[in-house]
C-alpha cells in the first residue's frame, strides 16, 4: 500500500501538513552535500558584489511629453525667421526696417546714399513734359548696323546678282580687272572698250548706253575684235588670271586697259552682263 493510498481518505485541510512531512522524509533520504572550499595560502577578503540599483520605472506618459517639448521651440524659431525675411524684403520706415532705414543710417554716418536698382519702368522726361527731344549724343546712340550695300548704277557694281564686286583699274605697269561670279558659268568674259566709242568693235546693246568692245578676255585668253559681230582674233599677250573661289582677277599690260569695261558670264548660249565700269587709276 503506497503513501498516496494511505492518505487517500484524509480531508483537504491536512494537505499542507502532508506536504511538509513528505518534504522532511525526502531530505532524510537524500541529504544535501556542502560545497568544498579550496584552501589558499593567503586569505582572500572578498567584498560582496554591489547589488544593481534598479532604476525607477518612468511614469506613464512622461516620454511622450519629452518628445513634444521641442515642438514649441521649433515653431518659435520658424516664426522669427519668417518675420526677419519679411522685414528685409519690405520697407517699414516707422519700425526702423527696410531700405529707407539703411539709407538714413548711411546719410547720418556721412556716406553717400546708394539705392539698389529699381525694376520699375519710368517714362522719359521729354515725353512727360511734352517737349521734343533733341539729337541723341554718340554715347546714347544705338550701335551702327552693317554698312548698306552699294546700289546698282552704271558706274558701279550691283549689290546682288550673278556677278558682283566688279572693279577695273590701271596703273603705270599693269591693269587689273576683278569680279565675283556667283553662278556657274562655262565662260567668264571681260569686254574692254579701248576708245569709249560704242560704234567700234564688238557691239553689246545689252549694256545701258551701249558698249563697243575692242578687246575681250575669255578666261585666260586675250582677243582683239575684228568687226561689229562675234569675230575675234587671239592676241599674243596672255593675261595673268588668279582665282579664289568665285572671285576672278585678271592682270594685263596697261595698253589693254581701255576706258570702260563690262563683265559677262556665258552658260548654255545665255549671256549675263554687268553695267559698264570706268577704268580708274589703281
Amino acid at each position: 500500500m503506497g503513501v498516496d493510498a494511505a492518505h487517500e481518505g484524509r480531508p483537504a485541510e491536512d494537505g499542507e501538513e502532508f506536504a511538509d512531512q513528505r518534504a522532511a522524509s525526502l531530505r532524510r533520504m537524500f541529504p544535501q552535500r556542502r560545497p568544498s572550499v579550496i584552501a589558499s595560502s593567503s586569505p582572500v577578503h572578498s567584498s560582496p558584489a554591489p547589488s544593481p540599483t534598479p532604476s525607477p520605472a518612468p511614469a506613464p506618459g512622461v516620454p511622450g511629453r519629452r518628445r513634444r517639448r521641442w515642438l514649441p521651440v521649433l515653431a518659435g524659431v520658424v516664426s522669427v525667421l519668417v518675420l526677419a525675411g519679411l522685414a528685409a524684403s519690405f520697407p517699414f520706415p516707422e519700425l526702423g526696417f527696410g531700405r529707407n532705414s539703411a539709407a538714413a543710417d548711411k546719410a547720418a554716418e556721412g556716406f553717400p546714399i546708394v539705392e539698389p536698382p529699381s525694376f520699375e519702368s519710368t517714362a522719359p522726361s521729354s515725353a512727360s513734359s511734352g517737349s521734343p527731344s533733341g539729337p541723341s549724343s554718340p554715347a546714347s546712340a544705338p550701335a551702327a548696323g552693317p554698312a548698306p550695300s552699294r546700289t546698282a548704277t552704271v558706274a558701279g557694281p550691283a549689290p546682288e546678282g550673278p556677278i558682283t564686286d566688279y572693279t577695273a583699274c590701271a596703273a603705270r605697269t599693269t591693269a587689273t580687272f576683278a569680279a565675283t561670279f556667283n553662278e556657274t558659268f562655262s565662260y567668264h568674259h571681260v569686254f574692254i572698250d579701248a576708245d569709249g566709242d560704242a560704234t567700234t568693235g564688238y557691239r553689246i546693246p545689252e549694256v545701258t548706253g551701249g558698249l563697243g568692245a575692242d578687246w575681250m578676255i575669255e578666261d585666260d585668253v586675250l582677243y582683239r575684235s575684228t568687226g561689229p559681230e562675234w569675230a575675234w582674233q587671239e592676241v599674243d599677250a596672255t593675261p595673268l588670271l588668279t582665282r579664289s573661289g568665285n572671285e576672278f582677277r585678271w592682270r594685263v599690260r596697261p595698253e589693254y586697259a581701255g576706258v570702260r569695261v563690262t563683265f559677262s558670264g556665258s552658260q548654255d548660249d545665255a549671256d549675263v552682263f554687268t553695267p559698264a565700269v570706268r577704268v580708274r587709276p589703281c
